[in-house]
């Protein structure tokens, strides 16, 4: 954590509540608030290849969007992002704290926990609300992200499927959603945490992509911290190090 929070006491607020959380991954970066959910009408979103295959991705409890409280972000692709339940009418304090562990790569995946801090059992619905607009990068940038073709939504097992296509493309997001009831852009979960309790599940984002035009089938991308470390852990290995000898005099080793 960037500091230490107590979610008894109170509401922790870092920094601007404008402030954009970034995680970038080759050609692949995410853009979010602090409280890591995606809002739609702006910049953010979750880009793939200079398209934004996730333009929406909110989370809910009982109904009330979360509140931001904390960010750390551990490597230029992976962040863990805290925020808390808004408390309830009459009440000053929210018992129920919201843990986002983000990663980016050719998609993302994100493990969700929500912790009961409170000395009695926590009735919530949890929703996550999504969507992919699959506009380009240059037109999220100049205010026209409102591509051309045809949009489509389903539901497949644990899948929400967003796809899109025109007459040169076709791309598609699918949303892995553990345990979850689906609808059209919705995942919900219905549950009770105990007092001390932590509930946990899993969203895992990937892509596909292809041009009608060429030879070669779709090309998918689907998200892979160990891969990005990997070639973080390479780039660091080789990058050059400096250091300084015993008459205080710098070298590039």
């Amino acid at each position: 954590m960037t500091t230490p929070f107590d979610p008894i006491s109170g509401p922790v607020t870092l920094g601007d509540p404008g402030v954009v959380v970034m995680l970038v991954e080759g050609s692949s970066f995410c853009l979010s608030g602090r409280s890591g959910d995606i809002v739609p009408g702006s910049p953010q979103g979750l880009f793939v290849h200079d398209a934004r295959v996730l333009s929406h991705f909110e989370i809910g409890i009982n109904g009330m969007p979360i509140e931001p409280m904390s960010v750390s972000v551990e490597d230029p692709f992976s962040a863990t992002i805290v925020a808390r339940a808004r408390p309830v009418p009459g009440i000053h304090d929210s018992s129920v704290i919201v843990v986002r562990r983000r990663s980016v790569s050719d998609g993302l995946t994100e493990t969700i926990e929500v912790r009961n801090y409170g000395s009695e059992p926590q009735h919530l619905r949890v929703e996550l609300v999504c969507d992919s607009d699959f506009a380009t990068l240059f037109a999220v940038k100049e205010g026209r992200a409102v591509p051309s073709g045809e949009r489509s939504v389903s539901v497949r097992g644990d899948d929400l499927i967003f796809g899109w296509n025109n007459d040169r493309y076709v791309r598609s997001t699918t949303l892995r959603c553990s345990g979850a009831q689906l609808a059209p852009g919705l995942a919900s979960w219905e549950l009770t945490v105990a007092a001390g309790a932590t509930w946990t599940t899993s969203i895992e984002v990937s892509t596909t992509a292809a041009d009608k035009g060429a030879q070669r089938g779709p090309r998918k991308q689907s998200a892979g911290r160990a891969a990005a470390s990997e070639r973080l852990g390479t780039w660091r290995a080789d990058a050059p190090r400096v250091e300084t000898d015993h008459d205080g005099l710098r070298a590039a080793v």
